[in-house]
């Protein structure tokens, strides 16, 4: 990664794939095995993203998914096909015949077969579609139908995602493009493991009790009104490669759940920067719809509304995902219009003005700490 950096290729393959560097990418993964593990990369008969090998262990038979392939950095999202050009860029020319067809998302690529139907208990027959990447399903649930809403997901990752029919080449951010399930559309997301995995881990390492009673007892808090700030980057982060997680600010009088106060800010603060990026592509986004473990705390909502001023929209989906996969297996035994199906309730949050200042103020603080850790190395 580093030394792709030194070497600027991401001005070299972006503008084909829309694309950024990522170390968990495929073609990041197969060159670092062909520089460390070159006997197991020659070995090498087909390449799948995870979700393609458990289709395969279920049909036996081979593709990649177009949404999950799409953000692979093997493929020309321009021309919707895998490019040689990129494995040559990323040196790993040998992987281009080793990628199988791509499918759309809701096509069928195969039936459960005997064998897999005794190991898992399903159905021998069954028709198994090609699926969905992840963060695209959570889009799909949704429903984003025009550019004044936008998808929240978060988990172990914090994800802002829209909808688009058309690639702007004259923005200057490097917004990641992926293929939609809808025809003619891209999704456009910004992405870091910045998220609520801070806060399980914390929860874990001091053996807390449930999280009702932590969103109770932060609920008894006055917003903003710590001076201790966090860095949620246990996983990640989403300002400096290597920058590590860490709290700022405590004193004496600080307890536990001052602690855990600055967590949930931190998680929304780190959120910021990809909402921020993500306005700029659309600036008419009004309203966040918002999935994932956090969307049940509703002192979380809150405060994710009153920092971001937006209007919230929780749906009242349990799994996401999962319902994503389901409606494109329903497409492709029939023709389904998603939008009625997803014509669901929604949980409303509206941003308190007079937290929002409140808020602003802590923000900036935060982003001042951020600065100040980018130094520190």
């Amino acid at each position: 990664m580093q030394c792709w950096q030194k070497e600027n290729i991401l001005q070299k393959f972006y503008p084909i794939t829309l694309q950024t560097l990522w170390m968990g990418h495929p073609v990041s993964i197969l060159r670092w095995i062909k520089e460390n593990e070159p006997s197991r990369y020659e070995q090498i008969h087909t390449i799948l993203m995870s979700h393609d090998y458990l289709r395969f262990c279920l049909t036996e038979k081979l593709y990649c998914e177009e949404t999950n392939i799409s953000e692979s950095n093997f493929y020309n999202v321009r021309e919707g096909k895998y490019d040689i050009q990129l494995a040559k860029l990323f040196g790993i020319t040998e992987c281009i015949d080793k990628l199988p067809p791509i499918i759309k998302s809701n096509k069928i690529a195969g039936y459960v077969t005997s064998r897999a139907a005794e190991q898992s208990g399903l159905v021998e027959g069954i028709p198994v579609v090609g699926g969905l990447f992840d963060v695209v399903s959570t889009a799909l649930c949704a429903d984003l139908k025009d550019d004044q809403h936008l998808n929240v997901v978060l988990g172990t990752w914090s994800v802002v995602s829209g909808v688009t029919h058309y690639i702007d080449d004259n923005q200057t951010i490097p917004f990641v493009y992926g293929k939609y399930p809808e025809k003619n559309k891209f999704i456009i997301h910004e992405a870091s493991p910045t998220s609520a995995g801070n806060l399980e881990w914390f929860v874990n390492q001091f053996n807390l009790p449930n999280y009702d009673d932590i969103n109770h007892e932060i609920a008894k808090l006055k917003p903003a009104s710590s001076s201790v700030l966090f860095a949620p980057f246990l996983y990640g982060s989403n300002a400096k490669l290597g920058m590590q997680a860490g709290f700022y600010g405590i004193q004496s009088h600080h307890t536990q759940i001052h602690l855990l106060q600055a967590i949930y800010e931190g998680v929304i603060f780190s959120l910021m920067s990809h909402l921020e990026r993500m306005q700029v592509r659309f600036p008419n986004a009004s309203t966040l719809r918002v999935t994932g473990g956090p969307a049940k705390s509703e002192v979380w909502m809150q405060m994710l509304a009153d920092i971001s001023g937006m209007r919230l929209e929780i749906p009242n989906i349990e799994e996401t995902g999962c319902l994503g996969a389901a409606l494109m297996a329903m497409q492709a035994e029939s023709a389904v219009e998603i939008s009625q199906i997803l014509n669901i309730d929604r949980k409303i949050f509206l941003p308190d003005k007079n937290q929002y200042s409140k808020y602003q103020h802590k923000y900036h603080r935060y982003l001042k700490f951020i600065e100040a850790l980018k130094n520190l190395d």
